[in-house]
């Protein structure tokens, strides 16, 4: 985000909260009119910072604090006890300025911010060290909601580097693929709301570099060229969140209600007749190297902190993508809500799941099964596998699995007449059968 704008960020929001004051007490900035991602970092940081001051006490640093319990009382009395905490002007100034650039770095490029954030020190951390640094990230609560399902679900104690990135790369293939083009471009609305500090109506701009990085980050590096490609044709540095969903739609050849979840592999259409893309402005090229998004550097979850400089974002692992089949798929909605999409606007009132037998399907399947369905349908993938085990085990009624089923089976060019793919539509189908026989 260019300087001026993060400048302009940071004063927005020191005025509402602060002001001219000498100091300001947490709970005033949680009541504040600021952005929930600033409140969520600001938050974490504080209880981080009071519970390493509360066990480095001698008393204290004899509690065992492997106990659940332990954990769950100390943040639970922290989560009281934090609201009053009062920051010093000079060291709320510090830990806004932190909070605002981590957000901006977050919301643009949330795989690489994520990942180096997590793992600043070490390429290995406990789980409960992951989960507590979910803690300072409000928007995108898929990437969390899912990794320490699929964390506890195969009983790790720790988590690699590489695993991560495979894990939420993983997440994020599956949340593209089941979104169509409308609600892919809504996925971007949370940098539309903090570059302007507030709820952006659908025909207010902002800078076209975050909308590129962010795309870049998903890897849809088709997508995100084509954008570059036809807003330099047309002499524009901005975007609204309505022209971002035309660009995304008239890339997927007009089918406005596809998922766009194949993406990589989806023909690029020709500008408008009266619009020429100039020489060395093909969308097809390949992107130049990526300009730094911010003018901060990733901070860490300290209060008196020195910003480190991070080297540009890991290149992702290469892998063969599939070819997109003609025809458009299935909806992919689940009872009439898209679960990725509410899980993005995580701020919203979600509406209640349909009622669902109870059976979890990780107990269901026996473990060689799995190992097969694994291997044989999904890739050899185990995070494309838990992903769609934890969407299935969602869905209230069979048909609403059978559309999610038909959908997969699509993208993943599989033949749903194929033997393992019909053991695995009855093992997905098992779960349903007392509901049926009910209703008979």
């Amino acid at each position: 985000m260019l300087e001026t704008q993060t400048d302009a960020i940071i004063a927005a929001l020191t005025e509402r909260t602060i002001g001219t004051g000498e100091g300001i007490m947490l709970q005033d900035i949680l009541s504040s009119d600021i952005p929930r991602g600033i409140k969520a970092y600001i938050q974490a940081d504080t209880l981080q910072v009071l519970a390493d001051e509360l066990f480095a006490q001698p008393h204290c640093s004899r509690v065992d604090r492997t106990l659940p319990s332990t954990d769950r009382l100390t943040r639970a009395f922290l989560q009281t006890f934090a609201r009053t905490y009062v920051f010093p002007r000079s060291e709320y100034l510090i830990v806004l300025e932190n909070a605002v650039h981590f957000l901006e770095n977050f919301l643009c490029r949330p795989q690489w911010t994520m990942e180096n954030f997590i793992f600043a020190e070490t390429d290995q951390v406990p789980v409960e060290t992951m989960v507590r640094k979910f803690g300072h990230m409000a928007e995108y609560s898929y990437y969390r909601e899912f990794a320490e399902r699929i964390a506890r679900r195969r009983r790790w104690e720790n988590v690699e580097r590489q695993q991560f990135r495979s894990l939420v790369g993983s997440i994020d293939e599956q949340i593209i693929i089941q979104h169509n083009a409308r609600e892919l471009a809504l996925l971007a609305k949370p940098i539309f709301d903090f570059v302007l500090l507030r709820d952006t109506p659908p025909d207010v701009a902002i800078p076209l570099k975050p909308i590129l990085i962010f795309f870049e980050d998903k890897k849809m590096d088709i997508l995100r060229n084509y954008i570059e490609s036809i807003c330099r044709v047309r002499d524009k540095a901005d975007l609204t969140l309505d022209e971002l969903t035309t660009l995304v739609e008239d890339l997927y050849l007009g089918h406005k209600e596809e998922s766009v979840g194949v993406a990589p592999q989806t023909q690029i259409p020709s500008p408008a007749a009266n619009e020429q893309v100039p020489d060395g402005a093909s969308p097809e090229e390949q992107p130049k190297e990526p300009e730094p998004l911010l003018t901060g550097s990733l901070p860490q979850p300290t209060i008196q902190w020195d910003l480190p400089t991070l080297g540009e974002p890991p290149a992702p692992p290469a892998r063969e993508e599939e070819p997109a089949k003609p025809g458009p798929p299935p909806d992919h909605a689940i009872g009439g809500r898209n679960i990725p999409l509410s899980l993005t606007f995580a701020g919203l009132d979600r509406p209640p799941l349909p009622p669902r037998d109870p059976a979890d399907l990780n107990d269901m399947i026996p473990d060689d099964l799995r190992s097969r369905f694994i291997k044989m349908l999904f890739r050899k993938s185990e995070e494309e596998y838990d992903t769609a085990i934890t969407t299935l085990n969602d869905t209230g009624t069979w048909e609403d699995a059978a559309l999610f089923l038909n959908k997969l089976y699509h993208t993943n060019g599989l033949d749903p007449f194929d033997a393992d793919v019909v053991e695995f539509t009855d093992a997905i189908h098992r779960r349903y059968l007392n509901d049926e026989e009910n209703e008979q």
